[in-house]
């Protein structure tokens, strides 16, 4: 099954035969090398723990995912109190500035652990690129 490639709505003609491209026209251009790019993706292997989502309850390995992302531990405003609140990881870029308080990492697995969580996460997208996407659900 073919998807996900950014190129491949640039074809103007494409034809499709058991799950790979046998021709690629591209502004009256025949693209073979954008036929090869294609069927090497498809047949490399894809590291199914990185496209895939995971939990982990383990603190350096949540802190270091988020760090990589240059994300940081906070707390929704609206639902703090003195030890507890619902947590996010805020990303530089997205609308976290008025609804989100920052909080340290000690405090971020207080609360954590003391609501039983587990943070799901994904290392990459399907199309190989670093992915932010991440959630905190009940063990």
């Amino acid at each position: 099954m073919i998807k996900n490639y950014a190129w491949i709505h640039k074809c103007h003609k494409a034809e499709i035969k058991n799950s790979g491209i046998l021709a690629c026209n591209l502004n009256g251009i025949n693209r073979p090398h954008l036929i090869k790019k294609l069927l090497n993706t498809i047949n490399q292997p894809k590291n199914e723990k990185q496209m895939h989502s995971q939990k982990t309850t383990n603190h350096e390995a949540i802190k270091a995912w988020v760090e990589a992302r240059e994300g940081r531990p906070s707390i929704v405003r609206a639902s703090k109190s003195e030890d507890s609140g619902i947590l996010r990881i805020d990303f530089p870029g997205y609308s976290g500035d008025n609804s989100l308080e920052p909080i340290s990492w000690d405090k971020f697995f207080q609360i954590f652990d003391k609501e039983g969580l587990q943070f799901l996460y994904q290392d990459t997208t399907e199309d190989g690129e670093m992915s932010n996407f991440n959630k905190f659900v009940n063990s």
